[in-house]
């Protein structure tokens, strides 16, 4: 793995609180996106093991609030894939990622 992609996972890791169970479904993510398209890039397997980041930082009550108790609701997930989508990218930023144009 590159360096990147290692430094999401750590990422990710660390928002989870080291949760092993979390980090095992990130894992195998990254897994069967290997085993179904092995010439996946780094792209995408920073968005396999960084898919679900939005629920490390979820405020359930937030949530709740907006979208009711279901959090499958076509808002709720909505939330959840623009919200991760920022949280990954402003970590990649960060950490000098390159942009393609």
């Amino acid at each position: 793995m590159t360096e990147l992609f290692q430094k999401v996972r750590g990422f990710v890791k660390e928002s989870f609180h080291n949760n092993i169970a979390q980090m095992k479904h990130f894992d195998r993510t990254v897994h069967w996106v290997k085993v179904f398209k092995p010439d996946a890039d780094e792209a995408f397997l920073i968005a396999a093991v960084g898919h679900d980041i939005e629920r490390a930082f979820r405020k359930k009550e937030e949530m709740v609030k907006m979208y009711g108790n279901s959090f499958k609701s076509e808002e709720g997930l909505m939330h959840h894939q623009k919200e991760g989508a920022k949280i990954i990218e402003d970590f990649l930023v960060k950490n000098s990622a390159e942009r393609e144009s």
